[in-house]
């Protein structure tokens, strides 16, 4: 069992109190780990004991049978802040983060409209290492949920309000959805 509140985890607030959702838990979908995004600027990640058994059973999918259940062997934490992540919206197991540097709001839309941007690291369990591989910039304010693609295309779906963005380590498109898609500025 791990329990990351308490006293001796009061650094991983960073002297907040209130925050805006709780915590957000994602696993791999081939077992091996799980991420729990707490206090919306740390990502505690859960290596799996056994890959072979993994975190999710044989037949994942929305099946009405029970639950299955794995040891975790460790953990540890990445530090979000300290990779400049800030406003973590989304995250999927691709190891693609969903942030915006700096927050927007309906009424200064038209002075700052794209402030998201996706960030993917190649997390290393054994290692506990986290380097950023690629990232994307100009996502619209309104972005607010990642979708994997899976392969042999392979990448991420960020889904907006008005638009649908398609990224990858070595391509992006977009796909307005109506009138109100705003241009991202140098395209």
């Amino acid at each position: 069992m791990h329990c990351f509140e308490g006293p001796d985890w009061l650094h991983l607030k960073r002297g907040r109190e209130c925050f805006p959702r709780g915590p957000l838990v994602k696993v791999d979908p081939l077992g091996r780990c799980a991420a729990v995004l707490v206090y919306g600027l740390q990502l505690i990640v859960l290596k799996a004991a056994e890959a072979s058994s993994g975190l999710v059973g044989e037949d994942s999918s929305l099946n009405a049978g029970p639950a299955t259940a794995s040891r975790i062997e460790s953990s540890y934490i990445v530090g979000l802040r300290d990779l400049d992540m800030k406003h973590v919206k989304d995250f999927i197991f691709l190891n693609v983060i969903l942030h915006e540097q700096e927050l927007t709001w309906a009424g200064r839309v038209s002075w700052k409209h794209h402030t998201c941007m996706i960030s993917a690291l190649s997390i290393n369990t054994t290692l506990k290492q986290h380097p950023l591989i690629w990232s994307a910039i100009n996502l619209p304010h309104d972005a607010y949920k990642l979708l994997v693609v899976p392969s042999p295309i392979g990448g991420v779906l960020v889904i907006c309000a008005n638009t649908i963005h398609d990224h990858s380590q070595s391509a992006s498109c977009v796909l307005a959805l109506n009138n109100f898609a705003v241009p991202v500025d140098g395209r």
